[in-house]
């Protein structure tokens, strides 16, 4: 009976599953027209496709469901009678052989064309399906299960878009330093979602087609909501201790140490141009709130050979005459190259309010800050000609060097399929000289299981990772040793990095004055 409901809705849905079909099959096309084409406008139909096609496979999903509704007392199938199993079973079957098998073949070939090894591409086609599966086809399967027709389907779709849409707006700060969900254990929240919207879907389905209880399934899929929503509201202790949870070497930060270095002097402020720091302090006065930018010294010792810290995020705390002040600090990394242990000195900017500053500035404070850090160890270093360069990287993918339409910077962009590095170190290096550009460092999401999360809207080969590394400032006030003059004999260095430990340190300043450590003039 099974296959029978099936053939049936499929002989009733051919053209629209056809046309979605279509939709998820011109994707890989125009990736491939607009990546090697450089065509902004293919790259905007793309992006409007690739986000169109879940929703239209989940209205596919939810006509079929609805051509045998769950929810009354005159439904062909209940007459018949027809098992309620069987039903279930079908069309969670349409939705994985008429929705779901075109999306796969599409992917599939994708990452075939683009040179992706035969099991490489089944690996990854294959993950992405059974996320998509289980997190916005059955979602959509139980959300049309609690509804008569396709109208109220609609209805109830658009209202918890509104919901995500204001839980999005209440839960989300633009200029916060570090959301949770954009940083490395950001991979904890995702996780969190997709189990709370796959469980629902699962529970809700069960009550629908077992026991067509819509009442009950419709106060569970209201908590669904609200659970995912508080998914992306975790606490930083509790997603911090999960992801400390699957470090692979526990004790490899035993000896670091984070301490104040005053002996380091002020912050010189770079010549020209404006620092992140003050790029941040536009964007809040933009919104009515004035920072000032103070960086204390901070001395980061015991670092491994060939490893990195990563700031992960960092609570402030300023105390003046019984008050505490809670404030933020801009994320910050640094690096030792080469063997035995190594003290490194880094400039952490905290944004104080203008009119706090302007009170305390010259009166003597206690400043605490609690860090949540990362150690990532060297794991391979690659070079590639800096122009039309392309390598195979274990860990990183495919990996392609380009100048921009400016010829202002080098793009580095590498597509992997499997595994990847959780840090990147990159730069351009004079071959002859051995002289670098400003480097970049920066690192995805962590955790071994954040491998598995995949991203049930965008396949993979969609989200290359990237960076920039200029090498020419348009307004001339930057100069750079690898110019565009050298660029032909400079090479991209791209380092891969990956995560040994997550620990917590907390560095105490007990007596402070915030106006000596405004950022100096630049040096003549």
């Amino acid at each position: 009976m099974i296959w029978h409901i099936f053939k049936k809705d499929l002989k009733i849905m051919w053209p629209f599953a056809l046309l979605v079909a279509a939709v998820h099959w011109i994707v890989p096309l125009l990736a491939t027209i607009g990546f090697t084409g450089g065509r902004g406008k293919v790259q905007n139909i793309l992006g409007v496709l690739v986000l169109a096609g879940p929703l239209a496979s989940g209205l596919l999903v939810a006509a079929a469901v609805q051509l045998d509704a769950v929810p009354g007392v005159r439904q062909d199938w209940l007459v018949r009678p027809i098992r309620r199993r069987d039903l279930m079973l079908a069309k969670i079957l349409f939705a994985a052989l008429a929705v779901q098998l075109p999306i796969l073949a599409a992917n599939l070939t994708a990452l075939l064309i683009s040179g992706v090894p035969l099991r490489l591409s089944m690996v990854s086609a294959v993950e992405h399906s059974i996320m998509q599966m289980l997190v916005i086809n059955i979602s959509f399967i139980a959300l049309a299960s609690l509804t008569r027709n396709f109208l109220e389907f609609l209805t109830g779709g658009v209202a918890l878009g509104v919901f995500a849409a204001v839980a999005d707006l209440l839960g989300r700060d633009t200029l916060s330093v570090e959301p949770i969900y954009q940083s490395g254990p950001g991979w904890v929240l995702y996780l969190s979602a997709y189990i709370v919207m796959a469980a629902g879907a699962l529970l809700v389905l069960s009550l629908q087609y077992f026991s067509r209880r819509t009442v009950a399934s419709g106060i569970v899929s209201t908590g669904v909501a609200v659970g995912f929503f508080l998914a992306w509201s975790m606490p930083w202790n509790f997603v911090f201790a999960i992801q400390r949870s699957v470090s692979s070497d526990p004790a490899s930060s035993r000896v670091i140490a984070v301490n104040f270095a005053p002996d380091a002097g002020k912050f010189q402020r770079p010549a020209g141009g404006l620092t992140p720091e003050d790029a941040v302090a536009v964007l809040r006065r933009g919104q009515g709130e004035v920072t000032v930018p103070i960086y204390l010294p901070v001395r980061v010792s015991g670092l491994p050979p060939d490893s990195a810290i990563q700031m992960d995020h960092a609570a402030v705390r300023i105390m003046d005459e019984g008050r505490v002040y809670r404030l933020e600090q801009q994320p910050w990394n640094t690096r030792h190259e080469g063997a035995g242990n190594e003290s490194n000195t880094v400039y952490p900017s905290i944004a104080v309010p203008e009119a706090l500053f302007e009170r305390i500035k010259g009166r003597r404070t206690r400043v605490e800050v609690d860090y949540w850090l990362t150690l990532a160890e060297l794991s391979s270093s690659h070079m590639f000609p800096a122009i039309g360069g392309e390598a195979q990287i274990p860990n990183a993918g495919r990996c392609l060097t380009n100048v921009n339409e400016q010829q202002t910077n080098v793009g580095i962009r590498c597509t992997a399929f499997g595994p990847r590095a959780v840090c990147f170190h990159s730069f351009l290096e004079n071959t002859a000289t051995g002289q670098r550009n400003p480097e970049r460092f920066a690192c995805r999401m962590y955790g071994s299981v954040a491998g598995f999360v995949r991203n049930p809207v965008i396949p993979d080969y969609l989200l290359p990772d990237g960076v920039v590394l200029p090498f020419r400032d348009p307004a001339g006030l930057a100069h750079f040793p690898v110019d565009g003059s050298a660029l032909r004999e400079a090479r991209a260095v791209l380092q891969l990095y990956q995560a040994q430990d997550h620990f917590t340190r907390t560095l105490v300043i007990p007596d402070v004055r915030l106006e000596d450590w405004e950022a100096a003039a630049p040096k003549s």
